[in-house]
């Protein structure tokens, strides 16, 4: 009988308190966490800061569950909240390899924002305002020392739409986001930036954007049946900018 798997922690985490996680969104708080830990060990000083430098190739080997275009994505709004600073420090004009510093000051500002105006880095709110002091006796969420207790408690779910993909015109819920990952895998951002970018180059707005992606898998596997009331030829011209949409994606 086995008594281990690869699925389980035998190598050096990732670790994140899960108040930046709440405020953030895991996938940024991950990504500045691990900038932070490079930053420390850093000897490339300038401008009276440490920097350090990667490629978004690179950064995939780290964090192999999002995409390139995801990381991209995120590195984006961590730079437009300030959280995030950037350079271009290289010797070689041809070499745009990104150099990264942590924004302490404007991470800080986000532990006394009163409640009711705090926005994460994506411009949504969230109902998170902790005093300075309090962070300092919490425990950074470590999975190769803490399992979360097994509780068979509902737990509210937030039903609140963030917004998502390149363009944030697309909308989902935690819970929605979290359908999506478990179906699509490490393909959900894939899928995400595919309707983001669609809406946006057509003007197009739906009703439901957890439906749609659904939707849009399912007539990529030649299960979806034409709607009623509306001609095939109409069906058969969607497929055709879904398709274009897909490949361009």
């Amino acid at each position: 009988m086995a008594d281990s798997s690869r699925l389980l922690i035998e190598e050096p985490p990732l670790q994140v308190l899960p108040t930046l996680a709440k405020l953030l969104g895991i996938e940024q708080a991950i990504i500045l966490q691990q900038v932070h830990y490079w930053v420390k060990t850093s000897n490339h000083e300038i401008g009276g800061n440490f920097w350090i430098y990667n490629r978004y190739k690179d950064w995939v080997n780290q964090f192999p569950w999002l995409s390139e275009r995801a990381i991209r994505h995120h590195v984006r709004l961590l730079e437009k909240a300030g959280l995030l600073i950037t350079g271009d420090f290289n010797k070689d004009r041809r070499d745009h390899t990104k150099w990264y510093r942590i924004g302490y000051d404007a991470l800080e500002e986000l532990l006394v924002i009163p409640e009711s105006s705090l926005t994460d880095a994506s411009g949504h709110a969230t109902n998170v305002a902790m005093p300075a002091d309090d962070l300092c006796h919490m425990e950074a969420t470590n999975l190769a020392t803490s399992v979360p207790e097994i509780t068979t408690e509902t737990t509210p779910k937030d039903h609140s739409k963030k917004r998502y993909g390149e363009f944030e015109n697309v909308r989902l819920t935690d819970d929605e986001h979290q359908k999506l990952a478990m179906r699509f895998g490490g393909g959900v951002d894939d899928r995400i930036e595919r309707l983001s970018g669609y809406k946006k180059s057509k003007g197009k707005t739906y009703r439901d954007d957890y439906a749609t992606i659904l939707n849009w898998a399912r007539r990529d596997n030649g299960q979806t049946d034409a709607p009623r009331g509306r001609s095939q030829g109409d069906i058969t011209e969607d497929a055709d900018a879904l398709a274009a949409a897909w490949r361009h994606a």
